[in-house]
């Protein structure tokens, strides 16, 4: 197995917010990015993130977004928020242009480290869709596994995100690290 090189995180500001929404949106629910790893084109039809959602994450208190950039530009961001005794992990957002070359992986993993490192916690959470087995197989051979709960998706603004199906559910994983 290769090792992948180490990356440095960044740690995202409201001057890149127009940056990162874009990125976002475009990672998840871009039009030509059906074939990439998180997007949820199939399953939502809106925006992921606007500019306002994404301010308020980066302002509050014991929340984090962290990204790699190549020349000045975002290539992939992640969402970490401090929950106590175990950190949440969402967001995880690589450029469908360069996925499939071990950013995903790579990212995943300094955000682990960032989480052991800076908050000195030891267990990681997140949320997936249900539906998107190649996605939870992705985070299976990175160690998460299932919880056993599921939540059911609500969208916080239905005239930004709009399900394509109903019953969206979540499952939730977590990581011991």
């Amino acid at each position: 197995m290769t090792e992948l090189p180490q990356i440095i995180l960044t740690k995202v500001e409201k001057k890149d917010i127009s940056e990162i929404v874009d990125l976002v949106n475009f990672a998840y629910h871009g039009t030509d990015t059906k074939k990439g790893w998180t997007s949820e084109g199939h399953l939502l039809k809106g925006l992921r993130l606007d500019a306002n959602e994404l301010l308020e994450i980066i302002s509050a208190q014991n929340s984090i977004v962290l990204g790699v950039k190549n020349n000045l530009k975002w290539q992939g961001v992640v969402h970490l928020k401090n929950q106590v005794d175990r950190a949440w992990l969402g967001m995880l957002t690589v450029d469908p242009h360069i996925q499939a070359k071990g950013l995903g992986k790579n990212l995943l993993t300094a955000a682990e480290t960032w989480v052991q490192d800076n908050w000195q916690i030891s267990k990681i959470e997140m949320r997936v869709f249900s539906l998107r087995t190649e996605l939870l197989e992705f985070y299976f051979r990175r160690g998460y596994q299932l919880t056993g709960e599921t939540q059911d998706f609500v969208s916080t603004n239905p005239l930004k995100e709009v399900p394509h199906r109903p019953n969206l559910k979540f499952s939730v994983l977590e990581k011991t690290l």
